[in-house]
């Protein structure tokens, strides 16, 4: 299952970071630019 979060940088500029979680794996994340890059 992913999460979908948007974060601020220092600069002002926005993110939004895809959180991968699953049991019995260590926690993956990525940042992109575009909320459709970080859904699919």
């Amino acid at each position: 299952m992913a999460t979908i979060r948007k974060r601020k940088n220092k600069n002002g500029t926005t993110t939004w970071r895809a959180i991968i979680r699953i049991k019995g794996y260590q926690t993956t994340y990525n940042a992109f630019e575009c909320k459709q890059e970080a859904e699919d």
